[in-house]
């Protein structure tokens, strides 16, 4: 027994009328349907609308899309417009008062660079191979980078072995299970912030 797979859904609108039409052709004139010969009239005026209706949305999408081309290009252009006038207007003058009075914006001054805070929450943890730690702590807004030291002991003499802007490292290179201390601090524009509070481990 044959059941009909309506495998159109997929189809887009051209496909779907072709396809339409392929089935009213197959049917026009089939004796295993001669009774469905009074529905094929209306069937074709359901799809004669379809077909109307995308011509018509096609036509629209086109004219929408030169339409947007000029939109873009009419704003291109006063843009360009404005940038010039801005031009002339800080030609006559600089004085903020006076350009705020002529109806401009004008561009806020850049924040002043802050002093970098201590890395706060450092954390030293074993190393993945023999004589490392591995270190982590809190990223600090607006820094440029971290320097990172190591000691034998809490007030040194300590050693820089890492300078770099990810807020993790990995101390080498250490004795294995001697306790080592730690501390990182981060650099910006007014250049080094203080000192993290120390962290201790034993090298892996």
């Amino acid at each position: 027994m044959g059941k009909i797979k309506l495998d159109h859904t997929a189809l887009g609108q051209p496909a779907f009328v072709v396809r339409m039409r392929e089935i009213r052709t197959a049917l026009t004139g089939n004796p295993a349907f001669a009774a469905l010969a009074a529905r094929l009239p209306p069937f074709d005026t359901v799809v004669d609308t379809l077909e109307a209706r995308n011509t018509t949305y096609n036509a629209t999408v086109q004219l929408c899309g030169q339409q947007l081309t000029e939109l873009d290009t009419a704003r291109a252009t006063a843009e360009d417009a404005a940038r010039t006038l801005a031009s002339a207007s800080e030609a006559e003058t600089t004085d903020a008062a006076a350009l705020l009075s002529g109806g401009w914006h004008l561009v806020e001054p850049p924040e002043p660079p802050a002093p970098m805070p201590a890395p706060e929450n450092l954390c030293a943890t074993g190393g993945g191979l023999e004589g490392e730690v591995d270190m982590q702590w809190e990223p600090v807004s607006g820094r440029e980078g971290y320097l990172a030291e190591w000691a034998a002991d809490p007030n040194g003499p300590w050693t820089q072995f890492y300078v770099g802007i990810k807020s993790s490292c990995t101390a080498t290179g250490l004795n294995p299970g001697q306790m080592y201390y730690f501390r990182v601090r981060a650099f910006g524009a007014l250049g080094p912030g203080p000192w993290s509070d120390i962290a201790q481990k034993r090298a892996s």
